[in-house]
């Protein structure tokens, strides 16, 4: 998916809106982005270590043992996020338009869970 604003990761498939679970995506460089959350909801990150791919309560588990509104990513970089609604998410960061101000991003959205 190619971003370079806001995106509601509970609509299915994940869509860009105007007030989404993240709030805005500046390019900082040829390969690094910054996320933030959008800060009125309970959208939040955490970065994942480096290799691992964790299952969604483990991503729900570090969102909120190590949760961050802002975060940098380079390219390749794995992070975290629990939607306003609860939705485990998993977002890599796969490219990186420095031209367009837009971003790509691979994303998993898993079930609110029970």
């Amino acid at each position: 998916m190619k971003l370079n604003q806001s995106l509601e990761l509970d609509s299915l498939p994940p869509e860009v809106a105007g007030r989404g679970d993240i709030h805005s995506v500046k390019v900082t460089s040829s390969r690094e982005a910054k996320l933030t959350a959008y800060s009125f909801g309970t959208a939040e990150f955490a970065l994942v270590p480096a290799g691992d791919s964790p299952s969604p309560q483990e991503c729900t588990l570090l969102v909120k043992t190590q949760p961050v509104g802002t975060v940098a990513m380079t390219i390749g970089r794995t992070v975290c996020a629990v939607s306003d609604q609860g939705r485990p998410t998993l977002i890599t960061l796969t490219a990186v338009d420095q031209e367009a101000q837009s971003v790509g991003l691979d994303l998993t959205v898993w079930e609110k869970p029970e």
